[in-house]
């Protein structure tokens, strides 16, 4: 009896060893603080880190300026939960988003605040230091008004433990917050302190993610809609000195969607509307006192009718800094970052941006081909064939996934982000969604297919898709690589006309 009860106790202190060692491997220790994290809630072979601050907090004198580094915090950061999620403007009433795809809506428990530069990070339970794994950093989409880095379909839980990478994703400062504009005490300069949000975000994780198991010398940059523009954008405004060896640009590249308001005409009515009165300084002064959820109130209030039409938004701006004025320009001189490109759509983008829409017939259809060409087919038809030319590595796909039901089960239902949940696996696991539910066995397939291709362009972003079979883009040959088309899981190579053949906008190749 004696022995036995050493052998317990022996026991026990082996498991309480086990088990301190386990919660140790949930804390990471930075020069700068100590982060807590958890083990994901879908895998335990995951550990996720939420809300890690990378910058400092952009209130007072810091609203609408550049991000300021994040200084040493003393004790330990706790990661176990998300933070605040930037403020979002007015997204104009019900759309596909919020009334199907509330897996792209943030978690209900979170709450919008200017405190909110902060990035997630998921990595393999047993990465250390030394494993050297490559790292996806997300950037989120939005129309860069809204979207958050806290969404369901885009926990990195199964990309990182399918594919052993590390996956970060980033909040960073939306609308008026992060795209002012024409500021006048900014003389020009400085005028969208997001991109330079997601600089600096990227720049954190050069500087911190061997500390989680990852390897700065193999990052690249993915986002979707605004942020695969934001990608885009990046690789433009930090040519020379990118930090990551390739670009994921999914339904957005520069020069998608266009500019707002270049005379500053929107900030002036923000000024005038609160009553900001003296020089060019002293008005920016009493916007940065104004708080946060009355400038948010405006954008609900506002009545574009009132005002000849004219709508009160706030978006990228050129200041040849971070946005350029003449993208095809740029593309054409090879003036970009070097890495590997993997850019491409969906077929009928339009149909998640042509509002008001029918639950039973979908929007206008008219409208959603109009801005499907306008803003995506052509706009990834130029993008990818410049670059091309430039004999930069380049792959362009076209994702066509509208049999695969568990995604676009309406009829008329034929993209709304439908890749997302199947690159990141998490189509089956965020159950409310109007969507959702079990994988069929061509989803599940497609979703192991697509997501392993992603993660070999990180890999490897200058020869990895080519070991796929992938062929670099010819906009003369069959090299439009199209996905998912049928329901197939396995891609077919055709000519780009299939997705282009109304490409004949001036600026636009045909």
């Amino acid at each position: 009896m004696f022995h036995e009860l050493i052998i317990l106790s022996l026991l026990c202190l082996v498991a309480a060893r086990r088990a301190e060692q386990f919660n140790e491997s949930l804390n990471v220790k930075l020069p700068i603080f100590t982060v807590q994290g958890a083990v994901s809630d879908n895998s335990s072979s995951v550990r996720v880190f939420r809300g890690i601050p990378y910058a400092e907090p952009p209130l007072g004198d810091l609203r609408f300026r550049p991000p300021v580094t994040k200084k040493p915090v003393s004790g330990i950061i706790d990661a176990t939960k998300y933070k605040n999620i930037c403020p979002i403007w007015n997204q104009g009433g019900p759309s596909v988003y919020s009334e199907y795809i509330t897996g792209d809506q943030p978690y209900s428990y979170l709450e919008q605040g200017e405190d909110c530069l902060h990035v997630n990070i998921w990595t393999p339970i047993n990465a250390t230091y030394h494993s050297n794994l490559t790292v996806m950093i997300w950037i989120h989409g939005g129309g860069n008004t809204g979207g958050n880095a806290a969404q369901p379909f885009k926990e990195g839980t199964f990309i990182a433990q399918n594919q052993n990478v590390i996956v970060v994703s980033l909040d960073y400062r939306l609308n008026i917050f992060g795209y002012p504009g024409y500021v006048p005490a900014f003389g020009g300069s400085n005028l969208n302190p997001g991109q330079l949000d997601i600089r600096k975000a990227v720049e954190w994780t050069y500087t911190y993610i061997r500390f989680f198991g990852g390897n700065p010398e193999s990052m690249v940059l993915f986002g979707q809609s605004a942020g695969g523009a934001n990608v885009d954008y990046y690789s433009y405004a930090w040519s020379t000195d990118p930090l990551v060896k390739g670009f994921i640009s999914e339904s957005g590249v520069a020069g998608s969607f266009g500019n707002f308001d270049l005379p500053g005409n929107n900030w002036t009515y923000v000024v005038d509307h609160f009553n900001c009165t003296g020089n060019q300084d002293q008005q920016l002064k009493c916007l940065q006192e104004v708080p946060w959820k009355d400038l948010i109130d405006l954008s609900y209030s506002y009545n574009t009718t009132l005002n000849d039409g004219k709508k009160l938004s706030f978006g990228p701006q050129p200041d040849n800094q971070t946005i350029f004025s003449d993208y095809n320009d740029l593309r054409r001189r090879g003036q970009y970052a070097k890495g590997g490109y993997l850019t491409g759509n969906n077929a009928n983008e339009g149909e998640s941006l042509i509002t008001p829409f029918s639950e039973t017939s979908g929007p206008n259809q008219t409208l959603v081909y109009v801005q499907s060409d306008l803003l995506f087919n052509c706009a990834s038809n130029s993008s990818a064939t410049e670059r091309s030319d430039n004999e930069t590595p380049q792959w362009r796909y076209y994702y066509r996934g509208i049999n695969l039901e568990n995604v676009a089960h309406e009829s008329w239902l034929t993209f709304v982000s439908g890749e997302i949940p199947l690159i990141w696996g998490t189509a089956e696991t965020w159950g409310g969604n109007k969507l959702g539910g079990p994988n069929t066995p061509e989803e599940a397939a497609f979703s192991r297919y697509i997501q392993k291709a992603w993660a070999t362009f990180a890999k490897d972003p200058i020869n990895g898709l080519s070991s796929l079979g992938w062929p670099t883009y010819n906009i003369n040959e069959n090299t439009l690589i199209q996905l998912a088309y049928n329901g197939s899981t396995i891609p077919q190579f055709v000519n780009p006309v299939v997705a282009d053949e109304n490409c004949t906008l001036p600026g636009h190749s045909a």
